[in-house]
């Protein structure tokens, strides 16, 4: 049988069975950061207040290699976002998978 397809490409087995270079993502909340987006907010509410800017990002390092890409949600716990006074978890995660599938998918 052929390599798995998810809707974003290869599943991460059939990937890892290449044994060809794994090519990650980059620094989402850096690369948020150089486009305007404070140390004074959390990165992963642009999840919900900016998922155009996620997004393009996500674009961005699929268009310059990246086979796999990482949600947005380094930080998307409760004793991180606490500190900015969020607490809406599970939505800013639930968007942050939503984003990286449809990136993947386009």
């Amino acid at each position: 049988a052929g390599p798995a397809e998810t809707p974003g490409g290869l599943a991460f087995r059939d990937i890892l069975a290449s044994r060809k270079p794994v090519v990650f993502d980059g620094a989402m909340g850096t690369t948020l950061y150089e486009q305007g987006v404070l140390h004074t907010r959390a990165f992963e509410e642009c999840n919900l207040t900016a998922p155009g800017k996620v997004k393009a990002v996500h674009a961005a390092f699929i268009a310059q290699g990246a086979n796999v890409i990482e949600t947005n949600t380094f930080s998307a716990n409760k004793l991180a976002l606490h500190r900015f006074g969020l607490t809406n978890i599970a939505e800013i995660n639930k968007a942050g998978v939503t984003l990286a599938k449809e990136a993947a998918a386009e």
